[in-house]
């Protein structure tokens, strides 16, 4: 279809033929690492993604003479309410080229058919996250990114050298926040999603309002098998089989000095297990502190997990406008509202 303001941009289903158009584009509005980083990851994202009807890019575009000058992918959510399949989608790399702005593109891309019916949306950039409220989405409530410091001593180590950088981390690092140690054995798991995590999905879909798809395909997919796979695994076992499991990473960001960072990528439990979150969540804290984490984030919704980070010492993370960066969601039934996500759903980070 074609804009009313602009006859000439076309707002269409984007196929596999769109790549580098797509990836000019994200290098244009994100620059060159977005795209680089969307390009490694072209094959796994649109390939092997189980949770893909048919394999290929999923997404829509607004094309003008030829020229990728809008997008928005769509990443199948794999949604249960109520332990029932819906569809849904995730919304990831929404973009609209600088010249073409103010000129309804955004809207015309989210209102696009391919976008689909249920749209879920975190960590929105705030001019896109302006378009989205004025058509229909909804902050979803007590959702939102938080983080907190966890350990001094790797930026302590770049200036004093690591022996005296750790001695003096040790003394400081306790200061940062609340560091207690898990109620309950958690251990790092080092092989395959088994039939344990298989078990813990069926209970987990049942028991949760709202949850997207965590089988061990899709966790096989999403932490083993990703371009930078990297991701750390710490499970909670009992008598009963895999309570519950937690999955976090450690990467350096770039720049001078490089700076050390963590994220709690996924966890889950039964909805009501607050001792096994509360295990898990201290677990990834003192293997993050373990690895010289400088600081580490985590994504938030439903099952109270905002209110056991806060008990942990997270705090909000805003923007420059907002102190909270809650997600946004359209069309998703009232049902749906109490959704379980982690920084794991949609695009993963």
């Amino acid at each position: 279809m074609s804009t009313k303001a602009d006859p000439d941009i076309l707002i269409r289903r984007a196929t596999d033929a769109d790549k580098p158009g797509i990836l000019a584009a994200l290098e244009t509005v994100f620059g060159s690492a977005t795209a680089l980083q969307a390009e490694r990851s072209w094959d796994w994202q649109w390939r092997l993604d189980p949770r893909l009807q048919t394999p290929g890019y999923q997404g829509v575009v607004a094309e003008c003479q030829g020229r990728i000058v809008g997008n928005t992918a769509t990443i199948p959510a794999g949604l249960a309410i109520a332990g029932t399949q819906v569809s849904a989608w995730w919304l990831i790399n929404g973009l609209v080229l600088t010249d073409f702005r103010g000129r309804g593109l955004a809207k015309g891309l989210l209102d696009h058919p391919a976008a689909g019916e249920i749209q879920l949306a975190k960590h929105i950039s705030e001019p896109m996250r302006a378009v989205c409220q004025r058509i229909g989405f909804d902050a979803l409530p007590a959702t939102g990114t938080r983080h907190r410091r966890v350990s001094t001593r790797h930026r302590l180590g770049q200036i004093l050298g690591r022996a005296l950088g750790d001695l003096t981390g040790t003394l400081i690092d306790p200061l940062l926040g609340p560091a207690p140690r898990p109620e309950l054995p958690v251990s790092i798991h080092e092989g395959d999603f088994d039939a344990r995590f298989a078990t813990l999905w069926e209970a987990a879909r049942a028991a949760y309002p709202a949850i997207c798809r965590r089988d061990p395909a899709l966790l096989r997919w999403r932490y083993h098998q990703h371009p930078d796979a990297d991701a750390r695994v710490l499970t909670l076992d009992d008598a009963a089989g895999l309570r519950g499991y937690c999955v976090i990473r450690v990467f350096e960001r770039p720049g001078r000095p490089r700076r050390r960072r963590g994220m709690i990528l996924d966890l889950l439990t039964a909805p009501a297990d607050a001792p096994a979150q509360r295990s898990l969540l201290a677990a990834a804290l003192a293997e993050l502190r373990r690895e010289r984490v400088e600081r580490v984030t985590c994504f938030h919704a439903g099952a109270g997990s905002g209110a056991r980070l806060a008990e942990l010492g997270f705090t909000p993370m805003g923007t420059r406008t907002s102190a909270t960066q809650p997600m946004l969601v359209r069309r998703l039934p009232p049902a749906g509202q109490a959704l379980y996500a982690t920084l794991g759903d949609g695009d993963g980070g």
